[in-house]
């Protein structure tokens, strides 16, 4: 055995020892969620392109302090939530193929159009896609160019409401640009300019907003600068989420995370210079727009049970221009 292999397996036992004390807590629960997912062919198959689902609650997850059993909540609500709002037609685009073997990644899902545009002639889109940074939620809004380069997301996952369990939550577990090395400024600069002074970060808002709005959510999260899941290894973040949040009107909470506005709040026009007020109207008539194109998205994906999604769509736009 070389020195190198030595290292890598006794750092190895190392985890599996840490993962078996974790388990202890929450042994019972964990081997009830195994069941459900072996239980029910379509759960399963949903969860096949994450290899590390069965053990995602001992692992870092969401938030720097949760414990296991606050984890492993966090996934079954998730699952269950997508389950009963997500119609199944749906979960190969957003998770991939389902003929993989248990634990091994399946094809990649490309994820869902939930808007797509020209803006001076640059095409740009909106996704909503599995989460490509998984321990910090489990779906994700993408802004991208034409060709897929990413220009901001925002990972976040659906979770009971910690003072009031029988509500739901969207935690926030991630909300960043591309890198600079990777043309990110480039494309963040463009988007900003070309949509009258949007800031990327500001639609992904929007449409978390739409996503609440569309399945009853109340309460949107976001997690604090120093309760990431890197805080502990002292990683810089290069936007502060708190400063993000407090832009946002948000509510800092002692658990680690900012209570949201229950609606987005809209600026006041009379609060905007003279001589800003023009790209004003034109930012926020356009970000209505691309509201109720992305609500009109959302409710497409619900299951046929529920209420058809364009006369409540076109009621809206009436409403709007009203």
């Amino acid at each position: 055995m070389s020195k190198h292999h030595g290292r890598f397996s006794l750092r190895t036992l190392e985890k599996f020892l840490l993962r078996t004390l974790r388990s202890l807590p929450v042994r019972s629960a964990h081997a009830a969620w195994m069941d459900v997912i072996h239980s029910t062919p379509h759960i399963d198959a949903m969860l096949r392109s994450k290899g590390d689902y069965q053990t995602r609650h001992l692992q870092s997850y969401m938030h720097r302090r949760w414990s296991a059993a606050q984890k492993l909540d966090t996934l079954r609500t998730h699952v269950d939530f997508m389950q009963q709002n997500i119609h199944s037609s749906h979960h190969a685009a957003l998770y991939g193929a389902d003929d993989a073997r248990y634990g091994e990644p399946a094809a990649s899902g490309e994820g869902i159009v939930l808007m797509q545009w020209e803006m001076k002639d640059t095409a740009w889109r909106l996704m909503l896609l599995r989460a490509q940074h998984n321990k910090e939620g489990e779906l994700q809004l993408s802004l991208q160019d034409s060709e897929g380069h990413e220009v901001y997301l925002l990972v976040f996952s659906v979770g009971h409401d910690p003072k009031h369990p029988e509500h739901l939550s969207l935690y926030i577990g991630c909300l960043q640009g591309a890198r600079p090395e990777n043309g990110g400024t480039a494309l963040i600069n463009a988007f900003y300019k070309q949509h009258h002074g949007l800031r990327a970060q500001g639609l992904l808002m929007t449409a978390l907003y739409a996503f609440a709005e569309t399945f009853g959510i109340e309460r949107i999260r976001g997690i604090a600068d120093g309760h990431t899941i890197n805080s502990r290894y002292r990683t810089k973040i290069k936007t502060s989420y708190d400063t993000f949040w407090q832009e946002c009107h948000a509510e800092q909470q002692e658990e680690g995370w900012f209570l949201l506005p229950e609606q987005e709040e809209k600026r006041d026009i009379e609060t905007v210079k003279s001589k800003h007020r023009s790209a004003f109207r034109k930012r926020e008539a356009w970000r209505e727009d691309a509201r109720l194109n992305v609500l009109a998205a959302l409710m497409g994906l619900r299951s046929p049970a529920d209420s058809a999604a364009e006369p409540q769509v076109a009621a809206m736009r009436e409403a709007s221009v009203a």
